[in-house]
Formats: structure tokens, sequence, C-alpha cells
């Protein structure tokens, strides 16, 4: 009982703190836009990879929010053809890259350049290099990956990060990701 308490009490907080992000975001306008750099439609598609505990899209209080936010309009408006991939938001790499390279190679795109954040690069590296993408990716954008690891993997062997891990195996959810 005191699980299932504790488990929704923090789901609420991150609703509320998401919708409190979320007002703030939408009334603050930014002063910086976008550089227009394509000048004519992209001759190949992009996809989007998202990081760990990404998604493609989600909707939270009726409203859809995207991973990517605004990229996959901007680049539409310049006449790119854009997908967003959906993988497992806690799975290992290799397993990861394979949902991405099978979420390609169904596309009807001969050619696409992935754009990865995060452990989304890391998965688009692994499926070029090691999965056979390399035939169809033309290209791999990567921001914000950790090409040679991070701190949050390096600390994974600390006692809060085993309690952690314990406890969202206790709850239910893959921690492979984070291992």
């Amino acid at each position: 009982m005191f699980q299932a308490l504790t488990i929704i009490t923090i789901a609420l907080l991150l609703v509320a703190l998401g919708y409190l992000y979320w007002r703030r975001v939408k009334t603050r306008e930014s002063p910086l836009t976008a550089p227009t750099i394509i000048r004519e439609p992209t001759q190949h598609a992009i996809v989007l990879a998202h990081g760990v505990l990404g998604f493609d899209h989600l909707k939270v209080m009726g409203i859809r929010h995207h991973y990517f936010r605004g990229v996959a309009n901007h680049l539409q408006s310049h006449g790119a053809a854009v997908y967003a991939a959906k993988v497992a938001a806690l799975g290992t790499v290799p397993e990861r890259a394979q949902a991405l390279s099978s979420f390609i190679e169904e596309l009807d795109e001969k050619r696409v350049i992935v754009i990865g954040h995060s452990m989304g690069g890391l998965d688009a590296r692994y499926a070029i290099a090691k999965l056979g993408l390399s035939g169809q990716a033309k290209a791999l954008v990567t921001v914000g990956t950790p090409h040679h690891g991070s701190y949050l993997a390096q600390s994974a062997e600390l006692l809060p990060s085993r309690a952690l891990l314990s406890l969202l195996g206790k709850i239910g959810l893959s921690t492979d990701a984070l291992q």
C-alpha cells in the first residue's frame, strides 16, 4: 500500500511540475529565431532519434508534445520529409538500435539523414556500424550524445544509484538503459 501511494504521489508531482514548466515555456517568447539554411527541398528524408526516457510524441492533458520540439515543423516547412522514430525509452543500445533500424527500413525512403539526441545518437551509430544501416543512412548528426560515456553511467555503482535501480525494478520499469 505504501509503495502504491508513493508511486501515485511521485506521478502527480511529475505531472504538476510538467504542467508548470509547460505553462512557463508556452508564455515565454524566445528572442532567437532559427536561421534558414535550407535553400531548396532536401533530397533525403530526415529521421529524428530520441534519447533515453524519450518519445516521438506524447499527450499530456490533451496537448500533444513532441520530443524534438519545433524541429520537425521547421524542417518540413523547408520541404524535408521528417520522421520521428519511437524506440524503447529504457532499452539497451543494441535493442534500441534494432528498433531504430527496423523503423528506418520500413520507411519508403532510399536514403535518410539521422539526427540523434543523447542516447539516440548512440542507437543510430550502433545501427549504422553494426546492423547494416550504413547503406540507407546518408549521414548521422548527433546532438548531446555521450560518445565517451556519461557521469550517470560512471556513477551507477554508487549506493544511491543501486537503490534507485532497485526501486525502478520493483515498480516494473526496465533499467537496462541505465545499466
